[in-house]
């Protein structure tokens, strides 16, 4: 409480904005010019037209597919942790 006069009503509206699940970038993914990496749950099926999109559509995009669901850091942490190392080692 002490820090909500600190708060930017527009930086709010603009994060409600970007970060809310109904937003898309679906305009704009194709710009995409940094390396990037998709680590998705095989299990999670309802992310599966999400994920074949990205893959289409994001120039150079690893997908990393591991044994998990929606949760997949937590639900198969050791295959995740080992995607993101493997690709932040080759783009250090």
């Amino acid at each position: 409480m002490e820090d909500a006069p600190l708060l930017n009503p527009g930086g709010i509206a603009n994060l409600f904005q970007i970060t809310s699940p109904v937003a898309s970038v679906a305009e704009v993914v194709q710009a995409t010019k940094v390396p990037t990496l998709l680590v998705a749950g095989e299990q999670e099926e309802r992310f599966m037209p999400h994920r074949r999109y990205a893959e289409q559509h994001i120039p150079g995009l690893e997908v990393a597919g591991v044994d998990g669901g929606h949760a997949c850091n937590i639900e198969a942490a050791d295959a995740f942790n080992a995607a993101v190392l493997d690709f932040v080692r080759r783009h250090s």
